[in-house]
């Protein structure tokens, strides 16, 4: 019996980040198990469709309409089943599976499961009413049971969007979440049922690099003693950690709008340093350099940069939110600092994130104490060998 899985993924911001690692990890631990795959690229940006030999595996590039978008994309879900329809050979002596990593339309699934005898998983990277809603499930449930005659126009678009959802996830067979917050949210929304869902959390290679006082990388950065990541509420928490270590620097990594961020720095700019995108070598090397790492993010569906920290060893400090709730034990892997609601909105506790960033500070051996065993919970759960086990499993299972 052969089988064929079909990595499905979108083009999007997301593909330069988490969703782009995921599925670069996910294609190497196929092509090391030597399972028969296909990457499917679609809304490509090119011309025609496109098929290319990427090494082990082929990639089919699928280009969005160019002319009269508004009207096509309705109809793009169901062109693409039926374009995939003639260029994937199928017969009864074979087994396929397709991967979707984005939240498609209904009609994707629909026309996926008319027109081919397979079986569809879905990970579920991000919800969209994560993002306009900051991670506030419980307004989301306030939302959810309101009277329609009572929604906003926005809340209307997001209780649409779960009817959508619940309709494409009964079709799928398996359901896979990256984080157990996201398994419960869509259990209470009556989008899946326990018994074709399961929590996989993401996984890395290790590129574990020793930490240490590399002379020019410090240099480079105008570094005398600490590094520390962050968004923009960590600029206040910076100003009181300023206090009592003076020559502190914060480096914040990775693109963005950084204007708000900007406006706040009046106090402290000359010790902050806005890197922009950087390759993975260069943030992995600003890991080996930093005294602490702080993912303070409102939410986050699993929280990548945090294992990519645990990694290398460097003690954290975690917003205590979604996913990042789930990677750090307080006070054993990393410290958690609270979300508050401030003003009917969420957002993080600037000042214990301070505290907590000046008590790794103030005691190396803690410190340390936390980033062996960040690294440690980061091997056991986190690392691609574990990711890839699980993954397996689930396509073998289906398979068979």
């Amino acid at each position: 019996m052969k089988s064929k899985i079909y990595i499905l993924e979108k083009a999007s911001r997301a593909m330069n980040y988490g969703i782009g690692t995921y599925v670069k990890q996910l294609t190497n631990c196929l092509l090391s198990s030597k399972m028969d795959f296909c990457v499917i690229h679609l809304y490509a940006d090119c011309l025609e469709t496109t098929i290319m030999d990427k090494g082990g595996y082929q990639q089919i590039s699928i280009p969005i309409p160019y002319s009269n978008i508004a009207a096509c994309l309705q109809y793009y879900s169901r062109n693409v089943a039926y374009l995939l329809k003639t260029l994937i050979t199928e017969d009864s002596d074979t087994r396929i599976i397709f991967h979707l990593n984005f939240l498609p339309d209904n009609n994707l699934v629909k026309y996926l499961k008319h027109l081919f005898k397979c079986h569809i998983v879905l990970t579920v990277h991000y919800t969209n009413w994560s993002f306009s809603l900051l991670g506030d499930f419980d307004l989301l449930k306030r939302i959810v049971d309101k009277k329609r005659s009572k929604l906003t126009q926005s809340e209307k678009q997001i209780v649409d969007e779960i009817k959508e959802y619940r309709m494409m996830m009964k079709r799928c067979d398996l359901i896979i979440c990256v984080a157990q917050h996201t398994l419960k949210a869509l259990q209470e929304l009556s989008c899946i049922g326990t018994s074709k869902a399961c929590v996989i959390n993401n996984g890395i290679a290790d590129c574990y690099l020793k930490r240490g006082k590399d002379k020019k990388l410090r240099q480079k950065y105008h570094l005398e003693d600490d590094e520390i990541k962050g968004v923009p509420f960590l600029i206040k928490a910076f100003e009181r950690v300023l206090v009592d270590y003076p020559k502190s620097r914060l480096i914040i990594a990775g693109d963005g709008d950084f204007n708000e961020c900007l406006r706040g720095t009046k106090k402290c700019w000359s010790r902050i340093t806005f890197t922009g995108r950087i390759d993975k070598r260069q943030l992995y090397g600003l890991y080996t350099i930093a005294n602490v790492g702080v993912v303070c993010s409102i939410h986050e569906e699993f929280g990548l940069v945090a294992i990519e920290m645990m990694m290398h060893a460097l003690p954290l400090v975690v917003t205590d939110t979604s996913g990042l709730s789930e990677l750090v034990i307080d006070g054993v892997s990393g410290l958690k600092s609270p979300i508050r609601r401030i003003k009917r909105k969420r957002s993080p506790d600037v000042k214990v994130l301070s505290e907590q960033i000046i008590k790794l500070l103030d005691s190396k051996t803690l410190a340390l104490q936390l980033g062996r065993k960040a690294r440690k919970r980061f091997l056991e759960n986190y690392a691609l060998e574990v990711f890839k086990k699980k993954m397996m499993s689930v396509y073998e299972a289906l398979l068979n």
